[in-house]
């Protein structure tokens, strides 16, 4: 099954999975701790702001952009998601209807450049050669981007992923820094997901543990992070 048929076929639950509820598993306490860390991202490069325009790549079901309405509506006033995945778009459109955001196929023209492009969940390196052109066809001069990368050394990649086939993929985070570099400024980066295996069979201590162990894995040793969000402006 290829990425486009499994966010087809994952559009009704995509929410519900990884954001819905009570935090008490591994997946939740990730997506939601990514979420935070866009959030904060987009925040800060609106300071002093009330016209930007955001588009998000790969969109899914629009939960992103649905709690960047609800928290920096005054600051991003265009709100745009595309995705490989029709019934992702279908859902979006459902979601988030009277919200003001717009939904299309990635395969659809878009005669547009943005403030900001968010590319979060999906990034690996192949991706970021082949979403180059259309990054830049949509980004302003100056413009920032967010991009999420899972590193090819994490404890998750040496523990859960090893005969994963999109592994291959993965790079290590001095490797994607060489290619962002190519084209961006690098702003912030921000490391996230130490995967401590059995933790989250004990939630409530999980919820407690997990941001300590998060940001004592950071200042150690970044490299066992599953993923790293970087704040880019582009040259």
């Amino acid at each position: 099954m290829d990425s486009q048929d499994f966010y087809n076929q994952e559009s009704e639950q995509y929410s519900q999975k990884r954001y819905g509820g009570q935090v008490d598993s591994y997946v939740k306490y990730f997506f939601n701790q990514r979420l935070n860390l866009v959030l904060t991202m987009l925040n800060r490069i609106s300071k002093g702001r009330s016209d930007m325009s955001l588009l998000e790549v790969g969109c899914a079901d629009g939960v992103v952009l649905r709690q960047t309405k609800r928290t920096l509506s005054e600051k991003f006033t265009r709100l745009v998601g595309v995705d490989i995945a029709e019934n992702m778009i279908a859902r979006a459109r459902i979601l988030s209807v009277g919200m003001g955001i717009e939904f299309f196929s990635k395969n659809q023209t878009l005669n547009e450049k943005f403030h900001t492009i968010l590319l979060v969940g999906f990034m690996t390196g192949p991706l970021i050669e082949l979403e180059r052109a259309y990054v830049n066809e949509h980004l302003k001069d100056g413009g920032y981007a967010i991009i999420s990368l899972a590193g090819r050394h994490s404890l998750q990649a040496r523990l859960k992923l090893q005969d994963k086939p999109y592994l291959a993929d993965y790079r290590t985070y001095r490797e994607y820094r060489e290619l962002l570099e190519k084209n961006f400024e690098i702003i912030n980066t921000q490391y996230y997901g130490l995967v401590i295996p059995k933790l989250w069979r004990f939630p409530k201590l999980a919820r407690f543990l997990q941001p300590a162990l998060d940001s004592i894995g950071t200042f150690l040793f970044p490299e066992l992070m599953h993923e790293v969000l970087y704040l880019l402006r582009k040259k």
